[in-house]
């Protein structure tokens, strides 16, 4: 049987730029999707000669990136989410609150916080599979995608360098020990409120973007790259919301009159003791325009995030 069997794993490096080994039975991750890309860098050489169009090429570095998606579900009551490790490598600082009866909060604030990742994708034909390594990775996108009746997802792009810790090479191959793989029920997005500047719309579907911008250090050893750094960051939001005449606040009379940035707050999840709460005090609306959803009158809004202040709770009904 020649059965293919994708999964990826990922771990938080240690040391800055230092990748670390990866066990892909016990650093599993449950990507719905995983994808990577190795980028190698060419010059030309000029030469004496009349032949202009034979010019010598020397290859150079070697970068990688890497892109996929994972549900935006809790983990459980007592369990970090599966996307925990993406949501430090794109600058988010993590903390877990214990005090509530039943389980844990777990908390991730946006910051400058600096973690990279190393990560692996295995493409496995029986028990040998094609490996895919890439280490010091963050991640340059990160796109939390909400609809009515489907998945709440996260979509990400990272950016790293081709390769593994020692001399594990950007793409190799050997015997792997899979991991077992649970069978998770994610819940759709359900049981939605949402708060935009102290006024309760009815929400189709929202897109929060957070960008980074990532430089690797430049060095004069292995591929010219060394321990990544995040220098920006820029936070925003679009989301459709149903017209709604009955709304104390329409969305073009809430952008007029909000001289100040207000409260932008998003909860989902049908699950008690696990929902998800995104919540800022500093949205700041900047443009609305009429549209359609279906056969329904509906409003497109787009906002950002001043001083990039988000926070994400997840079981953020524990009390």
């Amino acid at each position: 049987m020649n059965k293919r069997l994708s999964f990826g794993s990922a771990k938080a490096q240690s040391v800055l730029g230092t990748a670390v080994v990866i066990n892909p039975a016990t650093d599993y991750v449950q990507f719905s999707d995983l994808d990577t890309e190795h980028n190698q860098l060419m010059d030309n050489v000029p030469i004496l000669s009349g032949l202009f169009t034979n010019e010598p090429e020397v290859v150079g570095n070697l970068n990688a990136t890497c892109k996929g998606k994972i549900p935006l579900v809790s983990g459980g009551v007592a369990v970090a989410p599966q996307c925990d490790l993406l949501l430090k490598a794109a600058g988010f600082t993590a903390t877990e609150d214990t005090a509530p009866v039943g389980g844990s909060k777990f908390i991730y604030t946006r910051s400058i916080n600096q973690v990279d990742l190393s990560m692996c994708k295995y493409d496995c034909q029986g028990s040998n599979a094609r490996i895919y390594s890439i280490n010091s990775v963050m991640m340059t996108i990160i796109k939390i995608m909400l609809e009515s009746g489907k998945v709440p997802m996260l979509e990400f792009t990272g950016q790293g360098i081709a390769g593994g810790a020692g001399s594990v090479a950007y793409e190799s191959t050997g015997a792997v020990t899979k991991p077992t793989q649970t069978k998770i029920p994610y819940y759709s997005s359900n049981d939605v409120v949402t708060t935009v500047l102290d006024t309760t719309w009815p929400l189709v579907k929202a897109d929060l973007e957070f960008t980074n911008k990532i430089t690797h250090k430049p060095v004069m050893t292995g591929l010219g790259f060394g321990a990544p750094e995040m220098t920006d960051q820029e936070s925003k939001f679009n989301f459709t919301v149903l017209a709604d005449t009955g709304l104390s606040a329409q969305p073009l009379t809430r952008i007029r009159s909000s001289i100040t940035p207000g409260t932008l707050s998003i909860t989902f999840g049908s699950i008690v003791g696990q929902r998800v709460n995104i919540t800022t005090t500093k949205a700041q609306l900047l443009t609305v325009k009429d549209s359609a959803t279906g056969d329904l009158v509906s409003h497109d809004v787009t906002g950002k995030y001043v001083d990039n202040t988000v926070i994400i709770t997840f079981n953020s009904d524990l009390t």
